[in-house]
């Protein structure tokens, strides 16, 4: 990507609300905004170029960002063969679901992203998931939604709802675990 058109610099367009905001940035970082701007490009370039789609993944990566930088020692990856044979109790569960809505409702100004946001973090470790912010809709696949696993899910969703004010149909079958968010009270966070 570097040196392409021999250094050149080219046109691009943009709105202004956009330009404005890069332009608030840069004087904050003390960047200029040819420098800020082709470093966001080259690397959203780079990320796509990479599987990532970055539209579908901003939320996620907003949620494990501050989830790392915020709340070091709160969450930790493992094997996938722990939680199969944990003995973590459905209330530990819920527990997290509270835990992780409460410390994330005070990082996103967005409930409902929030909720979506957390699920789509914990479901894509164990299937695929298809999500529509728009549509406050999530859905998963995966030949291990079954038994407990599922059961720890419905008790972590619980606790998210519980935590959010949020109000969904939620339905969980070997193999498949849908939420549809239906109502809610608040929708913008409080904090």
């Amino acid at each position: 990507m570097e040196n392409e058109n021999n250094g050149k610099r080219q046109p691009c367009f943009m709105r202004k609300d956009i330009y404005d905001e890069i332009r608030r940035l840069t004087e904050l970082n003390g960047s200029s905004i040819y420098n800020y701007t082709n470093d966001l490009l080259a690397a959203s370039i780079q990320m796509e170029k990479n599987g990532v789609d970055i539209k579908n993944e901003i939320s996620t990566f907003i949620l494990l960002s501050k989830l790392m930088n915020n709340y070091k020692g709160f969450m930790i990856l493992v094997p996938f063969e722990f939680l199969k044979d944990s003995q973590m109790s459905l209330e530990k569960w819920k527990e997290l679901g509270k835990s992780l809505m409460s410390y994330v409702g005070q990082l996103m100004n967005n409930v409902e992203v929030s909720f979506l946001s957390i699920l789509r973090f914990f479901l894509s470790f164990i299937g695929d998931v298809n999500v529509d912010y728009n549509g406050k809709y999530i859905e998963s696949f995966s030949p291990y939604f079954q038994g407990k696993i599922i059961d720890f899910i419905k008790s972590l969703i619980d606790g998210m709802l519980e935590v959010s004010n949020l109000k969904a149909d939620v339905s969980a079958t070997t193999g498949m675990i849908r939420v549809k968010l239906i109502s809610t009270k608040d929708t913008k966070n409080e904090h």
